[in-house]
C-alpha cells in the first residue's frame, strides 16, 4: 500500500507544536478516524508515531475500511497500544488528537465503499461536547461531510494550520534537497 511520507511529516510537526507545552508528543492518545484501509496519509502517519514513547493509537471505522493488519502487526512491534471501535464516541473523551479522514472513493473499483454508511464516522456537536478543552482536531484534506463546517470555529480544530506547516515543512524539504537551506537561512 502507498504512503504518504510529507503529510505525516507535517502531521507530526504540527502534533510537536500543539503539544509543546505539555510535554510533546510521547505519551499521548490519538484517535484515528475513517477511511482507514485506504488511507496512505494514516499509515505514514502510525509509522511515524511509532518513533515515539508510549503513544496510544484509536481506531474509529466502518468494519469495510477498518486498518490492514499489515498496520496492526507493526504497532504490535512497535509496542503501539490501540483498540478498536465502530463508534467515534467511544473513544473520543480520551482522545490528545482526532485525526479525521474522508472516504476515498477514487479507491472504490478495489474496494468498494459506495454502500458504507459513513454518517457515525462524522464530528457532531455531540462529539465536540465529550472532546478535550485541550484536545486537537487534524485532517489531510480535503474534507467532505466528516468534518461539519461549524467544527471549524471550534478552537480545537487545528486542520488550517496543518495546512500551514504542510507548505512549511515541503519548503524545508526542498531546501534540504537543493542543499540550500543555509543561503535560506542568512537571507
Amino acid at each position: 500500500m502507498e504512503q504518504h511520507p510529507t503529510q505525516a511529516l507535517l502531521d507530526v510537526y504540527t502534533l510537536s507544536r500543539e503539544f509543546s507545552r505539555r510535554g510533546g508528543i510521547d505519551g499521548k492518545r490519538i484517535l484515528l478516524v475513517g477511511d482507514l484501509a485506504r488511507g496512505r496519509a494514516v499509515r505514514s502517519l502510525i509509522y511515524l508515531l511509532g518513533k515515539y514513547r508510549g503513544i496510544s493509537i484509536d481506531l474509529a471505522a466502518p468494519t469495510e475500511l477498518r486498518l490492514g493488519d499489515d498496520m496492526k502487526d507493526y504497532m504490535h512491534r512497535r509496542g503501539i497500544e490501540f483498540r478498536e471501535s465502530q463508534n467515534v464516541d467511544q473513544f473520543i473523551s480520551e482522545a490528545d488528537a482526532v485525526y479525521m479522514t474522508r472516504i476515498q472513493d477514487e479507491y472504490d473499483l478495489e474496494l468498494p465503499a459506495g454502500n458504507v454508511d459513513y454518517t457515525s464516522f462524522c464530528l457532531s456537536k455531540h462529539s465536540l461536547t465529550l472532546l478535550k478543552t485541550n484536545a486537537v482536531v487534524l485532517h489531510p484534506l480535503p474534507r467532505r461531510a466528516e468534518i461539519p463546517l461549524f467544527v471549524d470555529h471550534d478552537p480545537r480544530s487545528r486542520y488550517w494550520e496543518q495546512v500551514e506547516n504542510g507548505m512549511w515543512a515541503r519548503v524545508a524539504l526542498i531546501a534540504q534537497m537543493f542543499d540550500c537551506e543555509l543561503r535560506i537561512k542568512s537571507a
